[in-house]
């Protein structure tokens, strides 16, 4: 296999999404991997892409034959039907993926490396939510003329290229989450997948947070707007987002606005937000992101639009100046470093160690964990899909997502805020995690930031909290004076020393029983209060949430 190496923007943009995540120290030209049979692998996403459009064949220069054109349906239809290149799990990529392979510096995709042979619509495997007769798709010529995805009805005939593999995060599912935000009460909000502040209001308006809505009327622009300073929540460096920062917050799954509400309310939703980046080519105007729909448009700069502002966040990563995107003239933004302190040391032990990550940031594996003489595995637990991610330092990218694929797991990339996992140790050594803004109990509450799924949840919370009193701060009501409210089934945290777990549940938790005690003895297990055993930022836990009406689990076999 041989390596390709590509200067173009948009390999700069879709790594500075990955700098804002700690994940990348520094910018630099993409390099893909030519794996020699008509596909190429992009490190970054892990994804795998066909280089030539379905109907035409890789002859180990460029795509020959004649490009087909399909209906959505028919587009969707071959997922799971295409034999290439010894592999049968082909699909269409959606809208998030399809966008990994834009350029907007260039008329074409710049895609040399896919050999893209003239502009056409490309289906993505996303149907439009606002009218069930339409998807989207890419339409990458049309970019150079001031458009960019769209939706059409899908009996429309358009292009297929196809995707593989690719990781399990959240920075390209199509869907915004209210779980993908940590809410710092100030009107701010951070996007843990890119790691990104936003203000809550569009600027002219103000956040309540007891009415959880915003005040006021969004001011609407004109003319430029690059000057627009704030101090919203501390800060001073807020700024206009570039154009793939607003597209990633708009959620593919909802439309008028196509925002998560519940994060970005009372948003006016017939004007478009304004980005810094400006069209391709032609040295003027700027592209904007519609409120209703997120599609984007381009336009002079004096077309009437709203801001909403974006700073990068408190993320560990080093001092980086990264080249704009989608501008003609070179300039610059920059990633400073943390301001959340030195971070948290930790001691794992040889074996099995249960961690968490109590703080308000994402937490970049490769970086912290990527020590092959270390690190065997590190392991997530995947509530929303049930299943676990996967990370070994010891396996290249492909090599990963093979394994990892073969055996139904996803591929780990991060942890996220308020997140437990499980590192595999080769031997005793110490470790710095990312330390900021904690993660509360509270916040697990039911209707909180990270409300509990029912079943099992693989958490960490920053605070020092008893077993009980996580309990206890689940609860949106104080409970009455000696009622232990009963708001998980059990809780479970990993003793590596001991090859033990302690354990706690309310169900056994009575004013003056020894009930839980025990109950403890009984199976072996630590007792959280006797070992004096709390919950902190380094700590990951287990919790076993009934999924109603006082169904409680307390473990295998009992």
């Amino acid at each position: 296999m041989k390596t390709l190496s590509y200067g173009f923007d948009w390999l700069r943009r879709l790594a500075f999404f990955f700098i804002l995540m700690g994940i990348a120290g520094h910018v630099a030209a993409k390099t893909y991997t030519d794996n020699g049979d008509g596909t190429v692998t992009d490190p970054t996403t892990g994804l795998v892409w066909m280089r030539c459009a379905m109907g035409q064949t890789w002859d180990g220069t460029t795509c020959t034959g004649t490009v087909g054109t399909y209906t959505f349906d028919q587009a969707n239809a071959l997922t799971g039907k295409v034999p290439f290149s010894g592999q049968s799990d082909w699909r269409l990529p959606n809208i998030r993926e399809l966008l990994t392979i834009v350029d907007r510096s260039e008329y074409l995709l710049g895609l040399d490396l896919l050999s893209y042979p003239h502009p056409s619509p490309f289906w993505s495997a996303s149907a439009y939510f606002g009218d069930s007769q339409n998807a989207w798709y890419g339409d990458f010529g049309l970019l150079y003329f001031g458009h960019g995805p769209d939706y059409s009805k899908k009996s429309n005939a358009y292009r297929v290229r196809l995707v593989r593999a690719g990781q399990s995060f959240n920075l390209l599912d199509v869907a915004r989450p209210t779980s993908d935000y940590v809410d710092h009460a100030d009107g701010t909000v951070t996007h843990t997948p890119t790691g990104l502040m936003w203000q809550r209001c569009a600027v002219g308006q103000t956040f309540n947070a007891a009415a959880g809505h915003c005040t006021g009327t969004a001011d609407i622009f004109t003319s430029p707007v690059e000057q627009i300073s704030s101090n919203l929540g501390g800060h001073t460096d807020w700024r206009l987002p570039t154009l793939d920062e607003l597209y990633s917050l708009v959620d593919y799954t909802a439309v008028g606005p196509a925002l998560n509400t519940l994060v970005f309310p009372d948003t006016t939703m017939d004007m478009a937000f304004r980005s810094n980046s400006v069209i391709c080519c032609t040295g003027i105007g700027h592209w904007y992101v519609n409120v209703y729909d997120g599609s984007s448009i381009s336009s002079s700069s004096n077309t009437s639009h709203q801001v909403r502002l974006v700073r990068a966040g408190t993320l560990v990563t080093t001092s980086t100046t990264t080249t704009a995107l989608v501008t003609t003239t070179t300039s610059t933004v920059t990633t400073t470093t943390t301001q959340a302190g030195t971070g948290q040391t930790l001691t794992l032990s040889a074996g099995w160690n249960l961690l968490g990550n109590g703080w308000n940031l994402s937490l970049p594996v490769a970086s912290v964990f990527g020590d092959a003489a270390r690190v065997t595995t590190v392991w997530k637990w995947d509530v929303a899909k049930a299943g676990w991610q996967f990370y070994s330092p010891t396996m290249t990218a492909p090599d990963l997502q093979n394994y990892a694929t073969g055996n139904g797991y996803g591929v780990l990339s991060s942890v996220g805020a308020g997140e437990g996992f499980w590192v595999n140790a080769k031997q005793t050594y110490t470790v710095t995690l990312p330390s900021g803004t904690a993660v509360r109990g509270v916040d697990f509450q039911p209707g909180g930031s990270r409300t509990l799924a029912a079943g099992w949840n693989l958490i960490a919370i920053g605070e020092a909290l008893s077993a009980s009193g996580f309990n206890s701060a689940l609860s949106i009501l104080p409970p009455a004076a000696g009622v232990v409210p009963q708001n998980l089934a059990t809780l479970w945290a990993w003793d590596n020393s001991k090859s033990q777990w302690y354990f706690y549940s309310p169900q056994f938790d009575t004013k003056g029983s020894t009930s839980l005690t025990d109950y403890i003895a009984s199976k072996g297990y630590l007792d959280f209060t006797a070992a004096n055993k709390l919950l902190d930022g380094g700590t990951g836990f287990w919790v076993n949430k009934p999924s109603c009406c006082g169904l409680f689990i307390i473990g295998s076999g009992d």
